[in-house]
């Protein structure tokens, strides 16, 4: 075999390789919307959120189920409160995250749903909880923001900040790679919202909007990275494709 047709035989095959990998590296992502919320299964093409989910086989132990709780009721108060200060000032950014946050709600149920954990959400309505801390932050998150807008922005703000906090620990908590799925994707989803709120506070009010409870610097780092679309690696997906 001469020379030129090895180098063509050798950049056919190479081709070929290239293509599969950039088909396969396409398929290697879960898919996300811009709120972090799990879309669809690659694999089968399925909505892995939906309203009947299959068992697991995994177990969860007091401390997972503790976070799942938390969680449930603290992305109801986030939806909440942006419904209550979005009436109350009329900021367009409240109602859209407020659905962004809805999903979020959902998200948390499937969990819930998955392991058979009675909800705690229930039929409680729009600043109803069963956690009573989560009830008295309501509360409290509420009164600073009707004082007045800026104050409701702020609020806000540092709603995403706690919600980042509380994902982040609780991913370390557990071992589930489903559990872990959902809580990186509303992480991720919150990292948006807070870029929005810091963004229209300093709009709307011309000062800069100062972290509440994150470390500045990883603040700054959330703050300085462009709109997240939330993709995550296969290795964090596959856990949610062995539904039946």
């Amino acid at each position: 075999m001469n020379r030129s047709l090895k180098v063509t035989l050798f950049g056919m095959m190479a081709g070929v390789f290239v293509l599969f990998a950039l088909a396969l590296g396409a398929q290697n992502v879960a898919a996300f919307d811009n709120d972090g919320v799990i879309t669809s299964d690659w694999i089968s093409g399925r909505s892995i959120i939906d309203k009947n989910p299959q068992p697991f086989d995994n177990q969860v132990d007091e401390q997972e189920i503790a976070d799942i709780l938390w969680m449930r009721e603290e992305e109801k108060l986030a939806r909440d409160v942006y419904l209550t200060l979005g009436e109350k000032w009329g900021l367009s950014i409240f109602t859209n995250i407020s659905t962004s946050e809805q999903k979020h709600m959902d998200s948390m149920l499937t969990l819930v749903e998955r392991y058979g954990i009675a909800d705690p959400v229930g039929d409680n309505g729009v600043g109803e909880f069963t956690n009573t801390d989560i009830q008295a932050l309501y509360d409290q998150l509420i009164a600073r923001g009707n004082t007045s807008a800026a104050e409701a922005l702020l609020v806000g703000g540092i709603i995403e900040e706690i919600d980042m906090i509380d994902l982040e620990n609780a991913i370390a908590r557990t071992n589930n790679e489903d559990i872990r799925l959902v809580y990186s994707g509303l992480k991720c989803g919150s990292g948006n919202h807070l870029r929005g709120f810091s963004r229209t506070y300093e709009q709307q009010t011309g000062l800069q909007y100062e972290p509440q409870v994150l470390d500045q610097a990883v603040y700054d780092a959330i703050i300085s990275s462009s709109h997240d679309s939330c993709t995550m690696p296969l290795k964090y997906f596959l856990p949610l494709t062995i539904q039946s």
